[in-house]
């Protein structure tokens, strides 16, 4: 009631949208911009941009080390890790470097972390599993079966993300055992799943090198 009075009665609703129904998740005066962060989680590079999510256009860039890395360069010492030392240290690290971005981006963009209604993440099966405080240790084991493999929608500040408290966090599912949602990513992203040739993509990450 207070919005509404201040703005006169005229406001802005974010509404986020499910496959059966939509959800409000933030009143606001009409100009208020609806922000969106796209995150890559690499194994070795974390990268994000800030988006508008009116027109899709990308406000800000940046890139910063996965700070995972102090436990391991690659997926396999990272999951043994996580069953020495817990899952949840390899978490707080990369939500961190995402987190640092999202404040970065945004202080570059003149903006708030509170303007980003959207994160949506895009991550090999293990990186994704790390980043919602999942073991991924079954994945290294025969028949290499990932933890999850097309995560449902939740509150970004579940996962520990410093954004607008009612921000929607989607992570790019994936396909099966090590074909995570970077794969996927990279197909859309390419126009590969709308060729009408024979395409091949080729991912070289960290795993791949």
């Amino acid at each position: 009631p207070m919005l509404l009075r201040e703005a006169g009665w005229e406001v802005s609703a974010a509404v986020a949208r499910g496959e059966n129904r939509g959800e409000v998740i933030a009143v606001r005066p009409p100009a208020a911009r609806g922000l969106g962060l796209a995150v890559d989680i690499g194994t070795t590079t974390v990268a994000a941009h800030l988006v508008d999510l009116a027109d899709g256009r990308t406000l800000a860039a940046g890139a910063t080390y996965n700070s995972q890395i102090s436990r391991g360069d690659d997926v396999i010492q990272r999951i043994i890790n996580s069953e020495e030392s817990g899952v949840e240290p390899l978490a707080e690290a990369v939500r961190g470097d995402i987190n640092d971005l999202a404040l970065k981006l945004t202080a570059e963009a003149g903006v708030k972390t509170g303007d980003i209604l959207a994160v949506s993440c895009a991550g090999n099966s293990t990186m994704i599993a790390l980043f919602l405080g999942i073991t991924p240790r079954q994945i290294r084991r025969e028949p290499y079966i990932p933890p999850l493999a097309a995560p449902s929608t939740l509150r970004a500040a579940e996962a520990g993300l410093k954004v607008h408290e009612n921000a929607v966090l989607d992570c790019v599912p994936g396909i099966a055992g090590w074909v995570g949602g970077d794969i996927t990513a990279g197909v859309l992203a390419s126009g590969l799943d709308r060729s009408e040739k024979l395409a091949l993509l080729i991912d070289i990450g960290t795993n791949g090198e």
